[in-house]
């Protein structure tokens, strides 16, 4: 929604500034803590991004197939899973039933839904490619999921509402009904 709004320089700038704002304290109380300069999220980065040769790290725990949180997920969360992973796949779908003339009705909910789904999909990417898997690495995701796997949920009604309203008859009025 920033950089929609306020452009790129702008979002540059205040995520350098709030870069900053965090690393700066982080660094000085992990550096004391610790007794030297320590970026501990670094370092714990690094410990479980290592695959070198007879280098434990990452997999000093045990190691997981890549589908590991798909499994774990599908188990939790049932039919949340799927809906979330075709969010991307149904806004577009909402997204190309209801352009029209007047313009399209969803404008500014792409930002939005980055702003949502992009964390998401880059947390389960970024764990998913690590060796050493556990569920509670994905719990920050929770609200995530739920909240995409909601998203997906309307919209799929929405759709379908579109196509049984499309059967009726086509007008401008149908194309409004994906709106919500």
């Amino acid at each position: 929604e920033i950089l929609y709004r306020r452009g790129l320089v702008w979002t540059a700038f205040a995520g350098v500034t709030a870069l900053v704002a965090i690393l700066v304290p982080l660094v000085i109380v992990d550096s004391y803590f610790y007794g030297s300069t320590v970026l501990a999220p670094l370092n714990i980065a690094e410990y479980n991004s290592r695959v070198k040769e007879g280098d434990k790290g990452g997999t000093l725990y045990g190691v997981e197939p890549w589908d590991y949180f798909f499994r774990n997920l599908a188990l939790n969360f049932n039919i949340l899973l799927p809906l979330t992973l075709l969010v991307p796949v149904l806004y577009g779908a909402a997204w190309a039933l209801t352009t029209s003339k007047e313009g399209v009705p969803l404008k500014g909910g792409v930002p939005r839904l980055g702003a949502v789904g992009i964390p998401f999909f880059l947390w389960f990417g970024l764990m998913s490619a690590l060796p050493h898997k556990e569920e509670r690495f994905m719990y920050i995701c929770y609200p995530l999921l739920c909240l995409l796997g909601s998203i997906g949920l309307c919209l799929t009604g929405n759709i379908a509402a579109y196509f049984a309203t499309c059967l009726c008859c086509n007008t401008k009025a149908n194309r409004r009904r994906l709106r919500g």
